[in-house]
This record gives C-alpha cells, structure tokens and sequence, in this order.
C-alpha cells in the first residue's frame, strides 16, 4: 500500500502472479471506482513519475 506504482506496472503484477490477461482500461476504471467512493486517494507527483495511491482511513460505524 502506498508504494509508487502505476497500471502498467498492476498489470504486470497479474500477470506474474495469476497469469492474468486484464486489460489497462479495467485496472484503470477499477482505481477510478475506488477514488470517486473516497477508498483510494492519489497522490499527484511529477511529470513523468508514477502516481501513488493511498488506502483512506474510513471508520465504518
């Protein structure tokens, strides 16, 4: 969590670890999902670096 990364390098971790075939376009809507419901925060870095993406801390009651 937190680590520089970006969907390219997502991509690849599937698949590595799963020999999954998962398109950009879906790892890229899936972290939209997870901005627009305030899960997942980015952190906007310089041009040309990765994005980093932090796990809010939401406190469910």
């Amino acid at each position: 969590m937190g680590s520089l990364t970006n969907p390219p390098k997502i991509e690849a971790a599937f698949k590595s670890a799963v020999n999954s075939s998962i398109s950009l376009h879906t790892i890229r809507s899936h972290i939209d999902y997870l901005i627009e419901a305030f899960l997942v925060q980015e952190a906007k870095r310089h041009i040309g670096n990765p994005m980093k993406y932090y796990f809010e801390d939401v406190m469910l009651c």
